[in-house]
């Protein structure tokens, strides 16, 4: 009876993730005076990058030129999940230094640079 009772639990446990395996790793969040939403996303178990929501006109992915529903993949040559490609995010948020960004736009990879502010 105590198995059935763990196994009951295990499956309460499970069921959200196998529910949404294809949706976001976790809830938006929203980056500091970036002027978007970055949603973590998986693709076939790997970290797939970020989808980029509610850019503000004139914020800096707006000035970056990354668009609504845009999967951000790399971020100067870094996986955008990496520790490293999370500081380049970084530099687009504080401006801090021009930045390589490849994004999937529609199907199609599009490489963008966002451009320090001096």
């Amino acid at each position: 009876m105590l198995t059935l009772r763990y196994l009951a639990f295990a499956l309460l446990l499970i069921t959200p993730v196998l529910a949404h395996a294809d949706k976001p790793t976790a809830a938006p969040t929203a980056a500091p005076d970036s002027g978007a939403r970055l949603v973590p996303t998986k693709a076939d178990g790997k970290d797939g990058g970020y989808k980029v929501y509610a850019i503000k006109k004139g914020a800096r992915f707006d000035q970056a030129h990354l668009e609504n529903g845009d999967l951000l993949t790399r971020a100067d040559g870094f996986d955008a999940q990496s520790a490293d490609g999370a500081r380049a995010i970084a530099r687009i948020v504080d401006g801090s230094a021009d930045v390589k960004i490849e994004v999937q736009r529609k199907g199609t990879l599009v490489t963008l640079t966002s451009k320090a502010l001096h």
